[in-house]
Order: C-alpha cells, then structure tokens, then sequence
C-alpha cells in the first residue's frame, strides 16, 4: 500500500513538473537573522510569486559547510510536506491544483560548534510548473569574542586578543586627566608634570594656584572675606575675588493695598519698582468664582446635574442644586416646612427641618410642680405649686371625713385634702336649725353652772350700800 501511495505520488510530481508554466514566476528568500554565532539556531522562509496553480513543488537546499538543516515546515495549507533532511529536499504536493505563491516553506537552520567564522551562502532550487527557480541567501557566522585583559604595545596604545578566534583589539591608553600616570585599562606607567596657573582660583574655603591638567592646588590659603553680602552686591575674598556668597535676594515690602485686574494680583514694593508677588488668579475650581488669594470674584456659570441625577443638597437654613463641578450652591432657596409640630421636613427637598419649641401661655400642671409644654413634651419654667389657704368644700360629720380643696395661685390647678372626722360614730341627718338648738341647749348644760358660779363669786365680793349696822366681821 506504502509503495503504490509513493508511486502515485511520484507520477504527479513528474506531471507538475513536466507541465509548462504559463506565467513567469519567481522566488525570494528572507532570513531570521543577519548574524548568528556558533550554536544559534536562525531559520530562512521560502515565498513563491507569479506561479500558476500546481499540484507539486519541490525545494532542493544547498547547505553551506558549518550549517546544518534541521527543519523545514509547509506555509501554505493546501500542500503537503515531505522533508528529506540528509539530502536537502522537500517535496510539497496536494490532490489538485492549488495556489502555490506565498510563503511556501519555513527552513530551520543551526550553526555547528565548529563552524568557521565567515559569511555563509545558502542556494534554494524551487521546481514548479515545468520551470526552476534559484535564489541565495547569506548568512554572517560571527565570534562571540572572549578577549583576555589588555596589555600595552607602547607609550601610545595597548591591545587584548579573543581566546577563541584569536582576533585583537587595539586601543589608546586611557588616562583620567592629563597628569595622570596611570592608564585606566593595562596600568601602563607615564612620566607627568604638573602645569600650575599663575593667576589664582578659588574653591569653598581657599584660593590656590591650580594645575591645568589635573587641578591639584598649589599653595592654598584661607580667604580674606570682604563686606557682607547685600542686595546690590555679593561678599566677595579681597585677595582673588572668589565669590563667598552671593546676593541677597530682594524681600519685597508691601507698599498700599493689593491691586487687582482682570487676569492677576499684586502689590507695589516700597523699595523697588516691581510688581511684587505678580501672579494670576488662583480658582480652586473651573467656576469657582473668587480668587482664594486675593478674593476677586468673576463671571461664572454653574452647572447642575439633569435627570435622576438632579437631587437637593439641603442644611437647615434651605436647599439648593449643588454645581458639578465645584458644588456651588445653584437656585438656593428657603424650606417650606409641611407644619408637623414635632419633626417637620421640607415639602421640595424632604430634608428634616430644626424644630422650634413653642410652649404657648397654657399651664400644664401634676400634684407637685406647673409649666407650660410644647408639642413635642419639652418642659419650659417647671416650678412648685403656690397653693392658697384653702376651702372647706365638705365639712366632716361625726366619723365621716370632709374635704377641703387648696388652689395654686399661679396656675389654677388644684388639690383636695382630707378634714378627718371627730367622733366615733356618724350623727343623723337633720335640718340646720335642729344642729343649731342642740348646739345652744349643749351650750346651757355645760356652761351654765360656770356662768351661774362666776355671777354669785362677783356677788359675794361687793359690799351692801347703805349703813353697816352690825357689828364688824
């Protein structure tokens, strides 16, 4: 089965290959990578343009010494793929006739570990529709230098050399200024002298000679500070000039009140002509419309929320519209409260107004204290009762207690007491007048003899008128 699928394959190659091409065609190569080293893997793509439909292509690939082919993949979906890596040919076939132009193969090549280091070419031979195309690409096989430490050659310039290929580089000594003697790179050794300046220069603390080449002082000594700073001129050494410190910078004494344009704010300085601290206006947001340094207020429009997004912000005193931008109260006005004496709100923005206590001129009073009371049950001027002397509204009757009612003198409110009775027993019911004649006749038993008795002592006390006629007692 294997061998007649071989055959078959083998007939429509040699039909695609022996049929003529009606178009002129042509092949191009593009590669990964410009450079590879030894050991890099880098791959080459094979694109076909112009072709005419085919069944079968083949690609036969010289590979150069130092290379070696370890891949090549179909780009193109409707073909097949038969590599033969050992001899460098592929073969690329389908059922029928299939547009063949395009990327037709991916080749995948690696640098051996030996490979010399040079440029290496790669020829690719296409056989498609009767015709042979052939196209070269070139690759760089490049050292990937591992070069030993530098070594001078001379007073001018020293070298190091790969331990791989064996390839030098050369380069001039490096030294740090021109009074060093040391190069940088190979410690080769060089006689200098130094070069010092006959004018004096200065640094932080000194004034000194300096080298030319390298900077190094020469007799450096201590300045000699002059006046202090000011504002018209720096203090400066009176032997070299060095600069010690500088100007002091102006401080602006405000002269008047800030003045204020359109765009910026600024005060005039008493002893300059400046503007002093001349600066634009300063908004805390887009349209904010005062100035948070100088209080200039500007033109601005306030933008509210729309739709659902449009809601009070409220606080006790009102509600608005807040700004979207700066929250900006927009269309403030007063609550309109919906008349509830204990927790009022706000007929527009439903925000809970502050009660206001109204306790009105009405005693509210218990048995102990009167006040006058709001609607919500707050208490104002709670004080004790001021009760009266009191009226007997029912007068006790032998045992049977009476009562008699005492009234503040303030709120009106009242409070009964008790007017125990004095006898064990209860009396009858009778008239008035009745009481009033066993009340006299009780009188006459109980105090009639002491009435009777006083009459008769004061009697017996007076002495007879007239003439005393016998003997004396």
């Amino acid at each position: 089965m294997r061998k007649i699928a071989i055959l078959i394959l083998s007939i429509l190659l040699m039909a695609a290959i022996a049929l003529p091409a009606s178009a002129a065609g042509s092949v191009s190569l593009s590669r990964s990578d410009k450079t590879v080293h030894r050991g890099d893997t880098f791959t080459v793509t094979v694109k076909l343009s112009g072709m005419s439909k085919a069944k079968a292509a083949t690609i036969a690939v010289t590979v150069p010494s130092g290379l070696q082919l370890t891949k090549g993949t179909s780009s193109n979906k409707n073909l097949q793929v038969t590599p033969d890596l050992a001899k460098g040919r592929f073969l690329f076939y389908s059922m029928s006739d299939v547009d063949i132009n395009g990327n037709l193969a991916v080749l995948t090549f690696k640098v051996k570990s030996d490979s010399s280091f040079s440029e290496k070419s790669i020829s690719i031979s296409v056989q498609a529709g009767g015709s042979t195309y052939n196209a070269t690409s070139k690759v760089t096989v490049a050292c990937e230098h591992k070069y030993g430490n530098w070594s001078s050659t001379g007073g001018t310039n020293h070298k190091r050399t790969c331990s791989t290929c064996k390839a030098t580089e050369t380069k001039k000594h490096a030294f740090d200024n021109a009074c060093d003697t040391t190069c940088n790179s190979c410690n080769y050794e060089r006689k200098t002298q130094h070069k010092y300046s006959d004018k004096l220069t200065g640094d932080a603390q000194n004034h000194f000679y300096a080298c030319t080449g390298c900077g190094k002082q020469k007799d450096p000594v201590p300045h000699t500070p002059g006046d202090p700073a000011t504002e018209e001129h720096a203090q400066v050494c009176t032997v070299c000039n060095y600069e010690i410190a500088p100007k002091l910078e102006h401080i602006h004494q405000q002269v008047g009140e800030i003045q204020i344009n359109d765009t910026h704010h600024w005060y005039d300085c008493a002893t300059c002509e400046e503007n002093a601290a001349y600066e634009a206006h300063v908004y805390a947001f887009a349209c904010s419309s005062t100035c948070s340094t100088c209080g200039y207020k500007r033109e601005v429009t306030h933008t509210k929320a729309e739709g659902d997004a449009l809601t009070f912000a409220f606080d006790e005193t009102g509600h608005w519209y807040p700004c979207t931008v700066c929250a900006e109260p927009i269309e403030f006005a007063e609550h309109t409260s919906d008349g509830d004496p204990v927790t009022p709100h706000c007929t527009l923005c439903s925000g809970e107004l502050k009660h206001v206590h109204s306790f009105g001129e009405a005693w509210n009073c218990d048995g102990d204290t009167h006040w006058h009371e709001c609607a919500c049950g707050e208490k104002d001027g709670e004080v004790s009762h001021t009760w009266d002397e009191g009226i007997i509204t029912m007068r006790p009757k032998g045992k049977t207690h009476g009562e008699m009612i005492f009234t503040c003198t303030e709120c009106g409110g009242v409070d009964a007491a008790v007017v125990v009775g004095g006898l064990p027993f209860d009396l009858p019911e009778l008239p008035d007048w009745a009481w009033y004649a066993i009340a006299g006749g009780a009188a006459l038993i109980f105090f009639g003899p002491l009435v009777f008795m006083i009459v008769v002592i004061a009697k017996m006390g007076k002495k007879p008128k007239g003439k005393f006629s016998g003997p004396d007692i």
